[in-house]
């Protein structure tokens, strides 16, 4: 009877429920969006692993997501240059400018990995 009345209630206000022929676990819940995760320690490990990171996690992978973009960053700075200097030198003389940057940053390629490496 509890229920009938919440559907009831749930009808007048025009919310979900209203749509449903039947009142569903959500508007039982009222706290459904403020509830506590469940403990893991009645989870299985699999379940405990993948329900939230811990803040050691999420540092790990800000780091790993760092060096990434460190590595894309560094392959754009070497080969950037050379490709420009390459697609100008197919139609006329590349200017001078361009020809220094492809032929400084090309031999970097091993110092920039090996930064980015360490760091």
């Amino acid at each position: 009877q509890n229920q009938v009345g919440h559907q009831k209630n749930q009808q007048q206000d025009g919310s979900i429920c209203s749509k449903l022929t039947s009142c569903c676990s959500l508007c039982t819940n009222s706290n459904y969006e403020n509830r506590e995760p469940p403990s893991t320690a009645s989870m299985s490990p699999l379940a405990a692993r993948l329900s939230r990171p811990s803040l050691a996690t999420i540092r790990r992978l800000q780091g790993i997501s760092n060096r990434a973009i460190a590595y894309i960053i560094g392959y754009l700075l070497t080969y950037i240059f050379t490709l420009v200097f390459r697609i100008i030198d197919l139609w006329t003389t590349a200017p001078f400018g361009i020809m220094f940057l492809s032929r400084f940053f090309f031999p970097l390629q091993g110092f920039f990995n090996v930064i980015i490496y360490t760091y």
